[in-house]
This record gives C-alpha cells, structure tokens and sequence, in this order.
C-alpha cells in the first residue's frame, strides 16, 4: 500500500505517548493525537472508522480534552 499526504503527515513527528486509540466494546475504532503546548493543548489528527461516525465519537473525544458539561459524553469508550 502506497502512503498518502494524510499518512506522511501522521508519521511526520508521531509520539506514541501523544496518541490515543478509541475502543469500543474491545474494538478499535479510531484514534487521535493530543500534543501539549506551552499554553494550550493541540487537538490533531482525529480519526473515526467511516462505519462508526456519527456514532458520539467525536464528542467523546471533546469530552476527554475538555471535560466540561458542553461536551456529555454520549458513548461508552475505552482510551489505552
């Protein structure tokens, strides 16, 4: 499989200790990346399997890097 621009930029800089993987029910469905800046975090690379969005996902997401009420979890998710 050749890689894409997508995937040269995710390669670009990984950091297995900046990535989170998305489980449900024992499944990986997506992952994201969460960097740490001096002021702020920096949400990127957010990626939900094509079957699986729409499904909550991504408010969880918000929910785990902002945990305050505007992002209800709306979905039971694993993080490793």
């Amino acid at each position: 499989m050749r890689p894409t621009p997508c995937s040269h930029s995710i390669l670009d800089g990984f950091d297995p200790s900046e990535t989170f993987l998305v489980l449900f029910e024992g499944c990986l469905v997506g992952f994201y990346v969460l960097r740490e800046r001096a002021s702020a975090l920096l949400l990127d690379h957010i990626y939900i399997a094509r079957e699986m969005q729409g499904g909550g996902f991504g408010q969880r997401i918000l929910a785990h890097v902002d945990p305050s009420p505007k992002y209800p979890p709306t979905c039971a998710v694993s993080w490793v």
